[in-house]
């Protein structure tokens, strides 16, 4: 995945019909993922219609053109409403003119040939009122009508400071998806404005957290047993496969590996990458750990290690990094003995 596309959570990406909450810390944070989120909405070929109750239309253009390459004015894709013009107030003063205005632009989008559209807003601060959280789902109904049709996807930008925590958590009941710190990912604590609307929300709540904790002891128990597979599969392999910190500390080694090299587990602990290598080897180690760690696929590797009693071990295999971030987590390798040294 390219480093200035918006990060998602198992390769998920915003689709058509999405309703997103996008929590921000604060503005400068805004600065950062909007590039991201016009950029992935750009490649998709949508339009975008952006609702600015601070930005300015040149700061919106700035950040456009950072994500997507295309000035403000050379652009079908973008368009700005501010909070200067009558209609940006009107547009979602209530639940049925934020219908309304989003048919209008649905429609707009339509005819101007786009296969779909995003609209943006940037939504004011709420303080908190004395208006039941139910009625706040309830609010969603027709909305989602619009949403369900997949013809529009709508996210609403909420800098966390300007808001109490009651309403936020009004945000968290009404949108199916979030976005945090740049990650996009489904909303637990979601409520359909249907269900809102048929049940009282104290109980549905009540029964909504029951069954969400139950789901995630399943989800647990089924990962706890896939990682168990997993680990077995890779402790048993005949390859010796070695998982490395960016420090060089090593995270994980197999059976294979310890059992050639001579180790024992609680030995691994206190070795680094550059233990297990043999002198002749190091410089060349060094210059492959560095590009690996800034994200490079260095496709196959010749090695040398050293076992533990001085036994030099020829090898060759794969080793690429774990990116989390822009930043590197850990490598992975993995290697098989040659019995001619590397050329």
């Amino acid at each position: 995945m390219e480093k200035d596309q918006l990060r998602t959570r198992q390769s998920r990406e915003i689709s058509p019909g999405d309703h997103i909450c996008v929590l921000l810390r604060d503005d400068e944070e805004s600065r950062t993922l909007l590039p991201r989120l016009f950029g992935d909405i750009f490649r998709k070929g949508w339009k975008v219609m952006y609702l600015a109750r601070s930005s300015t239309p040149e700061r919106i253009g700035r950040l456009w053109q950072d994500g997507t390459g295309n000035g403000m004015s050379s652009s079908r894709a973008l368009e700005i409403l501010c909070s200067s013009e009558p209609a940006f107030h009107q547009a979602f003063s209530d639940s049925a003119h934020a219908r309304d205005f989003m048919k209008t632009v649905i429609s707009k989008a339509g005819e101007e040939k786009f296969p779909g559209l995003c609209l943006i807003r940037e939504v004011p601060p709420i303080p908190h009122r004395p208006r039941s959280s139910q009625r706040v789902t309830g609010d969603m109904a027709g909305i989602e009508t619009l949403l369900d049709e997949q013809q529009i996807t709508l996210v609403c930008l909420y800098e966390m400071g300007l808001f109490p925590s009651e309403v936020l958590q009004d945000v968290l009941r009404t949108h199916p998806k979030a976005i945090i710190e740049g990650e996009l990912h489904d909303n637990i604590f979601y409520i359909p404005s249907s269900d809102a609307r048929r049940y009282s929300l104290s109980s549905l709540e009540l029964g909504h957290w029951i069954g969400t904790l139950m789901n995630l002891t399943h989800i647990r128990a089924e990962l706890e047993e896939s990682e168990e597979r997993f680990h077995d599969l890779l402790e048993n392999a005949s390859d010796l496969i070695q998982s490395v910190s960016p420090e060089g500390k090593f995270l994980f080694t197999n059976r294979a590996w310890r059992e050639r090299l001579g180790y024992d587990e609680s030995e691994i602990a206190g070795l680094t990458l550059f233990d297990i290598l043999d002198p002749t080897c190091v410089d060349k180690c060094r210059i492959l750990f560095s590009e690996v760690m800034e994200g490079h696929e260095l496709g196959h590797v010749d090695a040398v290690f050293r076992t533990r009693n001085g036994e030099k071990v020829f090898v060759e295999g794969n080793v690429n990094a774990r990116i989390h971030q822009g930043k590197p987590v850990y490598t992975r390798g993995i290697f098989r003995e040659v019995r001619e040294p590397p050329t």
